[in-house]
């Protein structure tokens, strides 16, 4: 069954503010808000749905020699942790994330350039100060700079290594899927980090588990 969009449109605010809002839901049920920055549309909080847009199921993978070597897609919520998936989203591999029935009808996994065009928009200098929720319960102190003046709410979600499987930097990193693969081992994964202005590109294994913002262009 494919995603259903229920919206509640509200002015729209441009610029590096935030802009329309409207509820958005998953194949899971999951509740959403998204934010317009420009001329995109993005998913404020960070992906959690453990089903496909067709109601299959995502396997939910929780031992960390499994996870490394999973062949297929594959999610899971930081440490396991049910908090964790409700705080900062599921973390999902990359084969997850480009399976075609993945995310919510209408919108997609951000490419590089979809990022860019984004940090573009908000001034790539201060860019993550601005995505970044305020305060130091889902950042690690002093989470410096961070204004959320962008409405994206962007939480430190940490990473799950593709090699072990283990769980690595919750709170102080926030790695981000793009849809931009560099070769048949790597892609390119958005970074923010808590005590710096820019957003970091990084070269990433796809065993790696990462969070999924989702978006559309307007």
């Amino acid at each position: 069954m494919r995603s259903v969009l229920k919206s509640v449109i509200q002015p729209v605010v441009t610029g590096g503010s935030a802009g329309r809002k409207r509820a958005i839901t998953d194949a899971d049920g999951n509740v959403y808000t998204s934010v317009v920055v420009g001329t995109q549309e993005w998913i404020v909080e960070s992906f959690r749905s453990a089903k496909y847009t067709d109601g299959s199921a995502i396997p939910n993978i929780t031992n960390n020699g499994l996870w490394a070597a999973a062949t297929s897609g594959a999610y899971c919520a930081y440490a396991n942790s049910g908090t964790n998936k409700t705080n900062y989203g599921l973390l999902y591999n990359w084969d997850a994330i480009t399976n075609p029935l993945f995310g919510i009808s209408g919108f997609r996994v951000p490419t590089l350039t979809d990022f860019n065009t984004l940090l573009t928009k908000l001034g790539a200098a201060t860019a993550s100060n601005q995505m970044r929720d305020v305060g130091t319960t889902y950042w690690t102190s002093p989470n410096t700079g961070a204004t959320n003046t962008s409405g994206m709410t962007v939480r430190g979600s940490g990473d799950r290594d593709g090699a072990d499987g283990i769980f690595n930097d919750l709170k102080s990193h926030g790695f981000f899927w793009t849809a931009t693969s560099i070769d048949s081992t790597t892609a390119n994964v958005k970074l923010l980090y808590y005590d710096y202005g820019d957003v970091l590109n990084e070269t990433k294994n796809k065993k790696c588990g990462f969070a999924v913002r989702l978006m559309r262009d307007l």
